[in-house]
Order: structure tokens, then C-alpha cells, then sequence
């Protein structure tokens, strides 16, 4: 019995001894651990998916353009939005240079230099409220990946030729049409990760 309790008085002793080797010398491994895991969180947070700030994200990361079975419907899908347009060569886009938004447009009016701009869909970061200036603008959503509130920014001055009735009814029928996009409405034609996930046809 004696020297079954010195054999586990050894035996602490020996695990006391190992944890304060550990201790003295092992913690500075389990800190750069967890530096290496904070940076990790960090880049997941600003550099994939986007989230630290608007800077990082770029609307056509994933971009992918499909069409219903006749081709008069498009659905775009962009960075964590997707956006349901007519299938005809009426409209087109253009991301901005900094990545953070798309506008829409009449081919025809910007061709002819009377701007045709229809509408701009631009990436806020969630805490950023400075697109409440914007004088004409509605809040199409919220994506789940990405952490950014996109908001719809329309014109507020003419954008089509007045002499050209054929040119102002296309933009009236886009204007109208993309004038739905708003959080949670029915028709919109705009889905992100808090409104309607199912095509608007």
C-alpha cells in the first residue's frame, strides 16, 4: 500500500512538474494560436465574403446571368442580390469602378447622350445610414453573406429624349418596373437574403 501512494505521489509530482513546464514555456504557442485564429476571423470578415467594409466588396464577384426557357426573362445574380429583368436589349449595365454598385440604363438614351440612367444599386455597409441623403431612393434589402443593406438610387431629372416617344415609353416601362424594388414588397424584382428568395416573373 506504501508504495502504491509513493508511486502516485511520483506521479503527481511528475504531471505538477510537466504543467508548469507547459505553463512557463508553452504559452506563448497557445497565444500566437489564437492571434492566428483572430486573424483568420478577420480576413474571413474583410476579405472573402466582404463584411468589414463597403470598400472590400464588388458587386460582380459570382456573377451570373440565366434565362427562362424563351429568353424573356433574365435573372442576374450578383454578390448576394439578384435582380430579375426583361429578356431584350432595351437596358443595360455597368458596375462602377469601385466595385460598389451597378446602374441600369437605357441603351438608347445613354447612346444618344441624354443619360438613360434607370436606377443605381449600391452596397452600405449595415451601420452606414449616409444613403438617407439621396433625395429619391428605396431599400431593396439586406444580403446574408455579404452583411451590406443595398439600396436603389433612381434619377430625379429626365433621362430620355422628350422628341423620341418611342424612347420615352422604354423608359417609362424599365422605370416603372424598377421602381418596384423595395424590402419585402411582392412584385419586386429585386431578392436578397431578407426578401423574397423566389424569381419575380
Amino acid at each position: 500500500m506504501k508504495s502504491f501512494n509513493r508511486y502516485m505521489i511520483i506521479m503527481l509530482a511528475l504531471m505538477m512538474s510537466v504543467m508548469m513546464l507547459l505553463a512557463g514555456c508553452g504559452g506563448g504557442s497557445s497565444d500566437t494560436e489564437a492571434q492566428e485564429e483572430e486573424t483568420k476571423v478577420e480576413e474571413t470578415q474583410s476579405g472573402e465574403s466582404g463584411s468589414a467594409s463597403a470598400g472590400d466588396y464588388d458587386v460582380m464577384q459570382g456573377f451570373e446571368k440565366k434565362a427562362n426557357d424563351d429568353g424573356s426573362i433574365e435573372y442576374l445574380y450578383f454578390n448576394d442580390f439578384m435582380l430579375v429583368m426583361p429578356g431584350n436589349e432595351k437596358w443595360a449595365f455597368e458596375p462602377s469602378e469601385d466595385g460598389r454598385s451597378v446602374t441600369f440604363y437605357l441603351n438608347s438614351a445613354k447612346q444618344e447622350g441624354y443619360g438613360g440612367k434607370l436606377v443605381t444599386i449600391t452596397a452600405y455597409d449595415i451601420d452606414d445610414n449616409s444613403y438617407e441623403a439621396i433625395p429619391h431612393y428605396s431599400v431593396a434589402g439586406v444580403g446574408g453573406k455579404t452583411n451590406k443593406r443595398f439600396i436603389a438610387d433612381y434619377p430625379t431629372d429626365v433621362q430620355w429624349n422628350h422628341e423620341d416617344a418611342q424612347q420615352e415609353a422604354d423608359y417609362r416601362d424599365l422605370a416603372d418596373y424598377l421602381g418596384k424594388i423595395g424590402e419585402g414588397a411582392v412584385n419586386s424584382p429585386l431578392a436578397t437574403a431578407d426578401s423574397n428568395a423566389e424569381p419575380v416573373e
